[in-house]
């Protein structure tokens, strides 16, 4: 991910497990020129380059507000530290997040989570 964000901007936590079954993953900041269906169809042609014994876990896209939500998205195992009030700091300024929907591997859980 970019060191820079803007107020709307969404960006994608795409998460694998590893051969050790360990939780590992990429940060991607959306192209504003992209669609919903184009988010999911990126992260089904990430599936097919994953590196050897690594699979799938979940695609979970959020959108970056400047403003404090009354009830910020706060995922489980991010890599960054959140606030208590729910927001974080990238170059001096305060983020929420808002989740906008998260696919799943289709063995492990539903296919779609969308709020």
């Amino acid at each position: 991910m970019t060191n820079e964000l803007n107020p709307g901007d969404i960006i994608c936590f795409y998460e694998v497990t590893n051969p050790e079954g360990g939780l590992a993953g990429m940060i991607v900041k959306e192209s504003r020129e992209r669609n919903l269906d184009n988010y999911v169809q990126w992260a089904q042609q990430q599936q097919l380059i994953l590196p050897p014994g690594h699979t799938f876990h979940r695609a979970m896209w959020v959108k970056v507000s400047e403003s404090r939500l009354k009830e910020p998205f706060i995922p489980k195992h991010l890599p960054f530290k959140l606030s208590v009030d729910g927001s974080f700091l990238l170059n001096g300024n305060k983020f929420w997040l808002e989740h906008i929907f998260t696919i799943y591997d289709t063995d492990e859980h539903s296919s779609h989570e969308e709020e």
